[in-house]
């Protein structure tokens, strides 16, 4: 599993980054509404093909609170 997709989990679960998780509540975690619903907004906002530059402040605000909660938003926020 990857380690975003690790972070992903320990949200939707509200587990700190040291606290293990067992198997069962990553499965449990991913049939989750909450958890496909952040992995698809992760998803669009990895997806460089998308050209939206009338929407860019409301991504803006997405990519951020990704970011803030320690989950890759993709190449929208790499300015640098």
């Amino acid at each position: 599993m990857e380690p975003q997709e690790t972070e992903l989990i320990r949200i939707v679960l509200d587990r700190p980054r040291e606290a293990p998780v067992s198997a069962e509540e990553i499965c449990r975690a991913k049939k989750t509404r909450a958890y496909q619903l952040l992995r698809g907004i992760q998803e669009a906002l990895q997806d460089d093909t998308l050209q939206d530059p009338e929407c860019f402040w409301r991504i803006e605000h997405l990519v951020c609170l990704f970011e803030e909660n320690g989950l890759d938003a993709g190449v929208r926020h790499d300015f640098g």
